[in-house]
């Protein structure tokens, strides 16, 4: 049975296995905590999240102190979990498995996503894809992702064409591994799509994927250039780094790819401009260590270490 904390404008609450934690969480408001205890809470109708918090007053949704929780869809008729609305929430420290998707992210904004454990979906663990929307600030940090199917991506930020936009958002420090299993179909590590600007994807480490360990399209004009910086990759698949156009590649380790270490080349209506790769180093490319094809502005390679 859930139990209320403390009563105020802002609450505490905490759940077990067995309570309706879709019920408790969407009757979250600014400032309300949500504390899960250990065990595994499992979903087989939708599971859907519509709740705002404010930019002083966050909802947060977490693991009680030193306990594992874990939410479950044993099939993967739904995904596992809709955020249909989700602004100013935070999420940390819960274990997320099975559905079709795994995290579907949808009218979602100022949105935190930490020291969480996605595994073991039946298509992409994390989508923000929806047509129409714009995903300003996710902070998607310290997430332990692997052991997709499907079409496989351990990511999935933003939308063919320009269709949606990842803006201004944080992907770093988290371990994205093993979506190459034998029914993956696609099983990039992290995917920003056409469109998506301003973001950072800083300090992750990817492995074992079957396509890129990191893909990028271009901004189509929306906004500054991404930011892929200080990554660890090996066993990709496909290219190690791969970018259409709009992005800065700094400081990056490539151990092992089965195409290029990076590749900058046209991808949807970007053609490779706008890109600066620096201070790099790429061993055991299967191909070239740096690739250019059809640039139609500046690119400018400097000061990398490379081995092919």
């Amino acid at each position: 049975m859930w139990t209320i904390l403390n009563l105020a404008a802002a609450a505490t609450f905490e759940a077990s296995p067995g309570d309706d934690i879709e019920a408790l969480i969407n009757g979250l408001v600014p400032g309300d905590e949500l504390l899960l205890h250990d065990g595994t809470y499992t979903k087989t109708d939708r599971f859907g999240v519509n709740i705002a918090g404010t930019p002083g007053a966050p909802i947060v949704i977490r693991n009680f102190d030193g306990e594992s929780p874990h939410i479950h869809r044993p099939d993967a008729s739904q995904n596992l979990i809709d955020f249909d609305r989700a602004h100013y929430v935070q999420i940390r420290g819960i274990g997320f498995s099975g559905g079709s998707a795994g995290l579907r992210l949808i009218d979602v904004q100022h949105f935190t996503l930490e020291d969480c454990d996605l595994h073991d979906t039946a298509d992409v663990a994390l989508r923000a894809n929806d047509t129409g929307f714009v995903y300003e600030d996710l902070q998607i940090l310290h997430n332990e992702i692997h052991h997709t199917s499907g079409t496989g991506e351990g990511m999935y930020l933003g939308c063919n064409s320009n269709g949606c936009q990842v803006a201004n958002s944080l992907i770093a420090n988290n371990w994205v591994h093993h979506t190459d299993g034998p029914n993956i179909v696609q099983g990039d590590g992290i995917e920003l799509k056409e469109g998506s600007y301003g973001n950072t994807i800083r300090d992750n480490v990817i492995h074992d994927t079957n396509y890129p360990c990191i893909l990028t399209y271009s901004t189509a004009g929306n906004g500054p250039a991404n930011l892929i910086e200080g990554n660890v990759m090996w066993a990709c698949g496909d290219h190690g780094i791969q970018s259409a156009a709009d992005s800065t590649i700094r400081n990056n380790l490539i151990l092992s790819a089965n195409a290029n270490g990076i590749a900058l080349q046209p991808h949807q209506s970007g053609n490779p401009s706008n890109i600066t790769v620096s201070h790099n180093t790429v061993i055991n490319a299967g191909n070239d260590a740096i690739s250019v094809r059809d640039p139609v502005g500046s690119v400018v390679i400097a000061n990398n270490a490379l081995y092919a």
